[in-house]
């Protein structure tokens, strides 16, 4: 289940826009610089300047809180399912 995203891990260090896994033109780290990257430089590259900081934050900020909501109630469930498949078998067995 990891495996396809080391292709999408790797793409997103390759000198090309989009981000390419069949090309590769180099090795730069210009998409994770992104972050911490100071306002005035980002305003001097046309492509960095596209890409709204606020916006990624709040959308990271977003997918956690879907997370902190979506795993404690998947964990729920499938003990939930663990539980009852454990009773109807013994009850099948005839414990």
């Amino acid at each position: 289940m990891v495996l396809p995203l080391l292709p999408m891990i790797l793409s997103s260090f390759n000198d090309i826009s989009p981000p390419s896994v069949t090309e590769w033109r180099g090795f730069i780290t210009t998409w994770h610089a992104f972050f911490w990257m100071p306002g005035e430089a980002l305003r001097a590259d046309p492509v960095l300047r596209a890409l709204d900081r606020g916006r990624f934050v709040s959308c990271f900020g977003n997918s956690l809180y879907v997370a902190a909501m979506v795993v404690p109630l998947s964990m729920l469930l499938g003990l939930a399912g663990a539980l009852l498949h454990t009773v109807l078998s013994r009850r099948e067995q005839g414990r």
